[in-house]
């Protein structure tokens, strides 16, 4: 993403509904929603449902419990979830850039439960230089925000809002929590939900407003924009749109050119892996161009029929608003509710197994090397080299001869290349550490 942009944000406690999960994605790929600021999510077995997307990093707290806040951002945004000031209900995600890093915090604030919470006030007090981002369903009610009573939860939240330098985003005295009337219960219309940010210049919130759609929850969508600075948008090559024949031509006179040298020692052999990988990176960068990463894609069992039941849905909620009468959008919802389930279901194909490869040989012939490439599947994930096995593949005559080579030296030798040494590796802190400085936090 460019610099400067507004950063497109939502925010919503889903009450645990599939249906309002579902809403949610699609909103965030329709609008191209960068930030999703999540209470209360659909949860199975303490794991998060239906919000895990290929375009978006989803951030919770693991093994603590069933989760009720979490945070869904694009993955052009760099960004990482903090550890030591997140809980259950509190998610807190760090975002870098290069002008100034700012947090996001996700919280759900029980009303049986002390507020603020102390990971909340620990988090402000101890990044006072910092920028701050908070989406809450805070369950206090203040006539500041908008609420038509107060009570001792607001109370005590407006006197930490001000002690703490923060300000409200939230405008106008629209309830962002409405349960529906019926003929057991008069119905309930609050403000509930709020945003609040640090008091700064270098953190802007814009455009703060309720989305007039049904959230297909009890609370409604809060949008909003914020600017600030962060990192370019990510790139790659794409294997699937290399030029295959430029690669195979390419590649094969590049390792002719070098010829197939003898490796009497470690230094040789290293020279010739690095050699090797050269090619192989060069080759592949010239014959794969870069792609962008999407921030949008379009979900496969959105269709026709749920934008039209969505569109009556919006129709009917608006009109039952107005007119306090809730039965004809409870029909409706119903319906959209069941369509959303079949078209998700009809939907869902299982992914076929993949084969493992062959490691059973450990002999060393072109053979067995020709094998062992031919045997992966072409796109599967690289290591740190970036090497996907279609590039050996495309190669594979001029590549045995060389990887013999290789190989022979390197068990001839008892040493392993020290390229070949190199590992992704991702440290998952321990629950329940307030400190991850030292390795016993991981």
């Amino acid at each position: 993403m460019p610099n400067n942009n507004n950063i497109r944000c939502v925010q919503i406690n889903l009450q645990h509904s599939k249906s309002a999960t579902a809403n949610l994605t699609t909103l965030v790929n329709e609008g191209g929603i960068d930030i999703s600021l999540i209470q209360e999510p659909w949860v199975n077995e303490d794991s998060i449902k239906g919000l895990n997307s290929s375009n978006y990093n989803l951030f919770y707290t693991r093994n603590r419990g069933k989760p009720r806040a979490c945070i869904l951002i694009n993955k052009s945004i760099n960004s990482f979830l903090c550890p030591n000031y997140s809980t259950a209900d509190i998610t807190v995600v760090k975002v870098e850039q290069k002008e100034k890093p700012f947090f996001l915090v996700s919280a759900y604030l029980a009303h049986d439960e002390d507020i603020p919470p102390a990971p909340l006030t620990r988090l402000v007090e101890e990044n006072k230089k910092d920028d701050v981002l908070i989406g809450c369903d805070a369950n206090a009610r203040h006539t500041v925000w908008g609420s038509s009573s107060i009570n001792t939860r607001g109370e005590s939240l407006l006197q930490y809002i001000l002690n703490s330098n923060l300000s409200i985003c939230n405008k106008g005295d629209k309830p962002t929590f409405i349960f529906p009337s019926s003929d057991r219960f008069p119905g309930w219309e609050k403000v509930l939900d709020l945003t609040l940010s640090a008091d700064t210049d270098s953190l802007v919130v814009d455009n703060w407003r309720l989305s007039d759609e049904p959230s297909m929850s009890d609370h409604s969508c809060i949008l909003f924009s914020i600017r600030e600075r962060y990192s370019a948008p990510l790139t790659y090559r794409n294997p699937r749109r290399t030029k295959w024949g430029n690669f195979t031509s390419i590649a094969t006179k590049s390792l002719e050119k070098e010829g197939n040298n003898s490796i009497r020692n470690p230094e040789e052999l290293d020279s010739e892996v690095e050699k090797l990988e050269k090619i192989l990176t060069t080759t592949f960068n010239k014959s794969t161009p870069l792609t962008v990463l999407k921030k949008r894609k379009s979900l496969p069992w959105w269709n026709s029929h749920l934008k039209n039941l969505r569109t009556q849905l919006r129709k009917a909620f608006s009109e039952s608003f107005r007119t306090k009468i809730w039965q004809s959008y409870k029909d409706i919802f119903k319906e959209y509710k069941k369509a959303v389930r079949k078209a998700k279901n009809d939907s869902w194909r299982p992914e076929p197994p993949l084969n493992a490869a062959d490691y059973r040989s450990q002999i060393v012939d072109k053979r067995k090397i020709k094998y062992a490439i031919n045997s992966f599947a072409p796109f599967k994930a690289a290591g740190p080299d970036g090497f996907m096995p279609i590039m050996l593949q495309k190669l594979v005559e001029p590549m045995v001869l060389r990887l013999e080579n290789i190989y022979k030296a390197s068990i001839q030798l008892s040493y392993i290349p020290r390229n070949w040494k190199r590992s992704k590796v991702a440290f998952l802190p321990k629950p329940g550490r307030r400190k991850h400085e030292k390795c016993q936090g991981f």
